[in-house]
């Protein structure tokens, strides 16, 4: 335990040094579980570094604290000539660290940053410490200090209950080095680096499959997003063959994703985890609520975005884009006819408002195509609508929004990257309820009564909801467990 304290002990000292007060910062030796929360008090935010002077042991502390989060962030360790008391020279991580900071608050500090008193000066103020930070960085900490270097590989097998193989000696050690398996007396270890192979010897149940097993590889399962089946089924695998060291790169890469966020984050807002597909809306500063999302497609992804929530459409039409109509409803009028019709979809011409309609034809020889040169293709506010019942305005450039669905039974699937793009809500009336609620400008209408409605109905907000969809494959969650999610876009590749 002395070990896994000691980097955030010096963190805590080196802030005080710099005026910043710390609250119980503790961390279990599993690497696995159970990260107390973390809270650092709020600095206020200067508008330029000013000259610090520290004295020989707020400086040594202070390099310590800059050599943990050149580790934290995947660096080589630092020597002790970048690091001089009188000359600063930026390791590739902490340059890119300070950009990525300056372009957050427009670059009004990192010039004035020369010495290492400044950059932690600069780093204290400016480093974001979202909950998450903080409990990944600990969790990197965490593994780096355990590491083990000889992980074992594993292959798919479909087990019977009370079946004994050897490689089930393995997956039990793996899953007990996760955390997802509780270890008995006589179970095979991890010692240093590799597995304590003479245990094998003397362990006379640890190579059967039993209930135990199944429960341990279930929990592993949902913890990685996977259908918890309890079968080494091949994507399980996977999972266990990523090594210990193949994760750290995974969070530290995680890690420097929330740095592109604000510092402070607002007490009110919307975000959208995409590999986890799951919107959790914040008020004051608490989970309100949470719901399953689906995402775009790996071929049409989802795009992170910060951006705020302006308004919403009640009984929505849908004129979808060019893109969709060349790969998707173009082939389905051909190999169907009759079916966008069937579907609620008309040719627009001329004003929005009152558009000169027209309907599809319903023969395949009847080319569509062509029709769309001097039409617009809408499908009617309805049932059958895309987009369900309610859209969310959210400003961007990629015609992304967030909607209702009338297919809710895709929200059962494990994997849910299956739009063009937009987020489809599982229960958008959670999210507009919150609005009619929170918003002045929406209070006073009855939402029910225009759902009823067959009329569109568009709203905007008198207090725009700050929007965050982010990309994290791994996080900490409330228990605090290490939470991890296929890179359904491949934005880890390298790892």
């Amino acid at each position: 335990m002395k070990q896994t304290l000691m980097p955030r002990m010096i963190l805590c000292m080196a802030l005080s040094t710099l005026g910043a007060g710390c609250r119980s910062i503790i961390v279990s030796s599993a690497p696995h579980i159970q990260t107390q929360r973390a809270t650092l008090s709020p600095a206020p935010l200067l508008p330029t570094v000013q000259k610090v002077s520290l004295g020989d042991n707020q400086y040594q502390l202070t390099v310590m604290v800059l050599q943990q989060l050149q580790q934290d962030l995947g660096g080589k360790p630092l020597t002790n000539s970048s690091l001089s008391r009188d000359q600063l020279i930026l390791s590739p991580e902490l340059l890119s660290l300070v950009q990525i900071l300056n372009t957050q608050h427009n670059g009004v500090e990192a010039a004035n940053v020369t010495t290492v008193a400044q950059l932690a000066q600069y780093l204290h103020h400016r480093l974001p410490m979202h909950d998450q930070v903080t409990r990944l960085r600990a969790m990197i900490q965490q593994y780096q200090s355990s590491i083990v270097i000889q992980w074992p590989s594993l292959t798919p097998k479909d087990y019977r209950l009370g079946q004994r193989h050897h490689p089930i000696s393995q997956l039990r050690v793996m899953l007990q080095w996760l955390g997802d398996l509780r270890a008995r007396s006589d179970d095979t270890v991890f010692h240093g680096n590799s597995v304590d192979r003479t245990s094998f010897e003397r362990t006379s149940r640890a190579d059967i499959f039993d209930p135990d097993l199944i429960d341990g590889l279930k929990r592993f399962q949902r913890r990685h997003g996977l259908v918890a089946t309890g079968q080494l089924n091949k994507a399980t695998t996977n999972a266990l063959n990523v090594t210990p060291t193949q994760r750290i790169r995974q969070m530290q890469t995680n890690l420097w994703r929330w740095f592109s966020l604000p510092a402070q984050l607002p007490q009110r807002y919307l975000r959208v985890n995409i590999p986890q597909y799951q919107l959790m809306l914040y008020h004051a500063g608490e989970l309100a609520f949470k719901m399953p999302v689906i995402v775009g497609r790996a071929d049409w992804p989802t795009p992170r975005l910060t951006t705020t929530l302006t308004g919403l459409t009640i009984n929505p039409t849908w004129t979808p884009p060019n893109s969709i109509i060349r790969a998707d409803l173009l082939p389905l009028h051909r190999q169907q006819p009759g079916i966008l019709n069937h579907q609620g979809f008309e040719l627009h011409q001329g004003a929005v408002t009152n558009p000169l309609r027209r309907t599809i034809p319903d023969q395949a020889q009847q080319r569509l195509a062509p029709l769309l040169q001097r039409y617009r293709l809408v499908q009617a506010a309805g049932p059958r609508n895309a987009l369900g019942k309610l859209r969310f305005l959210i400003v961007n450039r990629q015609a992304i929004f967030l909607h209702d669905s009338p297919a809710k039974y895709l929200f059962a699937n494990n994997h849910r990257a299956l739009s063009h793009g937009c987020i489809r809500l599982a229960n958008a009336n959670n999210l507009s309820d919150y609005l009619f609620k929170t918003d002045p400008k929406l209070n006073g209408i009855n939402m029910q009564s225009l759902l009823r409605q067959a009329s569109t109905r568009s709203l905007s907000l008198s207090q725009p909801l700050p929007v965050f969809i982010t990309y994290h494959t791994s996080w900490i969650d409330a228990a605090g467990t290490l939470q991890l999610r296929p890179d359904i876009y491949q934005l880890d590749r390298g790892i």
